[in-house]
């Protein structure tokens, strides 16, 4: 069973977050994204917000459009596309891109493979009201006092209707970044970071 959760970009003062299925909490996906930030050599760290900020370069798309039969054909065969999954077909956003959910998406991006991002996730203040729900859980960050006077309330899903896409079980496969040598503290780094960046809100 998948943890989900957003990939979350701030891009010119607006949020955008695409969909991850498997261990989307701080020691899984926060510690992955970070991975990738310590594996980058300083001349990578401007050509990643370049191409990020650029939306030639990076185009959010709306889940629910079509992909044009080229770009059908180019992710599929860099091997994102998983046709397992959803409705089983390329010509889904979420089937043709499932490969690169998460921190995979990072690397692609940065070496000009990726150039779509599927836009899904909450509003600020649906979020907001997530994470003090999980704080107040003690799931994320540090847990918040009970009041007494708040009902208690479904979580809102971040999957933006996308809890069905999984249809085929199994594990998630391990995409190991490679770190740059001179980080032999990264793991330790990465933790505590993860762990600010949790309680930082």
């Amino acid at each position: 069973m998948g943890t989900r959760g957003l990939l979350g970009l701030i891009i010119a003062a607006q949020r955008h977050g695409m969909y991850n299925h498997f261990d989307s909490y701080p020691d899984g996906l926060g510690k992955d994204i970070m991975k990738f930030i310590f594996s980058l050599k300083p001349e990578e760290w401007d050509k990643m917000v370049l191409l990020l900020n650029d939306i030639e370069v990076l185009e959010w798309v709306d889940e629910s459009s079509k992909p044009s039969p080229e770009l059908q054909e180019k992710y599929t065969t860099l091997g994102f596309c998983d046709t397992g999954v959803n409705r089983q077909s390329p010509d889904d956003w979420y089937c043709l891109l499932r490969n690169v959910q998460g921190a995979k998406a990072l690397p692609e991006i940065l070496n000009g493979n990726l150039k779509h991002m599927i836009q899904s996730g909450l509003s600020e203040s649906e979020s907001d009201e997530y994470l003090k729900k999980m704080q107040k859980k003690g799931r994320w960050g540090e847990e918040v006092p009970d009041s007494g006077d708040e009902e208690e309330e479904e979580e809102p899903d971040l999957s933006s209707g996308l809890e069905d896409k999984e249809k085929s079980g199994g594990e998630q496969k391990e995409d190991e970044l490679a770190l740059e040598s001179g980080h032999e503290d990264t793991d330790q780094v990465v933790n505590d970071g993860v762990a600010a960046l949790a309680i930082g809100k």
